[in-house]
């Protein structure tokens, strides 16, 4: 049970209003029509600011506060906040910390460094040994391994070791 269920249901609550808004403007064709539309922008920077407030309060909203599910909504929060470059930059080494000691998934942590190097004219680095060596313990790395939709999600293929 997550320590802090008020939070888990605002990080929550954020991504819903993502996932209809980008269902809605996906369903009337103007998702990607206009560049990035100005209903998604306000958003993403809504909901980027509302992430920022809890990152200066409690620092990264690891499982351990908010849950798995809550965790990933930060992340995807975060993922989103691509108007805030300074957000991604300052939570990247909080959210590589959580990695680190089991509080984030290994995956979130390389995907978001991948995305600011993407938006800095970086190459990306297709990180699956990276998130290996993130993982707290080695049944992670072996849950990773063993997980077809982890896996692909990550870029790992067994082969590329």
């Amino acid at each position: 049970m997550p320590r802090n269920e008020s939070l888990r249901r605002d990080l929550l609550e954020m991504v819903s209003l993502d996932r209809v808004t980008r269902a809605e403007l996906a369903a009337s064709g103007d998702l990607f029509d206009t560049g990035y539309e100005l209903r998604m922008a306000r958003v993403h920077a809504r909901n980027a600011q509302r992430l920022r407030r809890v990152i200066e309060s409690v620092g990264w909203p690891g499982t351990d506060l908010v849950g798995p599910d809550g965790a990933e909504a930060a992340w995807l929060i975060l993922q989103h906040a691509i108007a805030q470059p300074d957000l991604l930059r300052s939570a990247s080494p909080l959210l590589e910390t959580a990695a680190r000691e089991g509080r984030a998934d290994p995956a979130h942590a390389a995907m978001l460094e991948d995305r600011i190097r993407f938006f800095e004219g970086q190459p990306q680095l297709g990180q699956p040994m990276r998130i290996l060596h993130l993982a707290s313990s080695d049944a992670v790395a072996h849950s990773m391994i063993q997980s077809p939709t982890r896996a692909r999600w990550s870029g790992y293929r067994p082969d590329s070791c």
